[in-house]
């Protein structure tokens, strides 16, 4: 951090799997997180959802974002309030697994309730819309154009300078 601290011109991501361990480092007396340091979590299905995401909501940081890749699975009806991005998409590469579509949907409306910016990567290389594959030219499901209009989000968080 102290590195990350005179790189005032850089944005850091710092993307975790182990959140809690960043909650306790952050609640160290006089910890102050730097500006230029976002702050995020992977979060691949229900049970990392439920396990993960209250954490990060609390966490300091000036951006708190959510990986939501390779997204395995529909993480239900969650609350981002807290959250200022989430990056979702399907996993690509030999071996993918399905990526349901409504999965990312259920995802971009959860951001939309709670004022989170939401970026679709990319839809994997095993799309699925109710249960039947969706046909794509792309291989890893990475050209918006393909995809379904409502699934065509690719947003920023807004930064203080």
């Amino acid at each position: 951090f102290a590195v990350m601290r005179q790189a005032k011109a850089h944005t850091f991501q710092v993307l975790t799997k182990r959140i809690e361990r960043y909650a306790e480092y952050a609640a160290r007396p006089g910890f102050e997180p730097p500006p230029n340091v976002w702050v995020g979590t992977s979060v691949e299905d229900r049970v990392r959802a439920q396990e993960r995401i209250p954490i990060l909501a609390q966490v300091p940081a000036s951006v708190r974002f959510l990986s939501c890749e390779p997204l395995l699975e529909g993480i239900g009806t969650v609350d981002l309030t807290g959250i200022h991005w989430a990056i979702m998409g399907g996993e690509s590469g030999p071996g993918a697994r399905d990526c349901a579509v409504e999965w990312i949907a259920d995802l971009i409306a959860a951001g939309r309730r709670a004022g989170a910016a939401v970026f679709v990567k990319q839809l994997g290389a095993r799309p699925t819309h109710n249960g039947t594959p969706l046909s794509l030219e792309s291989r890893k499901g990475d050209e918006p154009g393909e995809w379904p209009s409502a699934l065509r989000v690719r947003e920023f968080p807004e930064v203080s300078p």
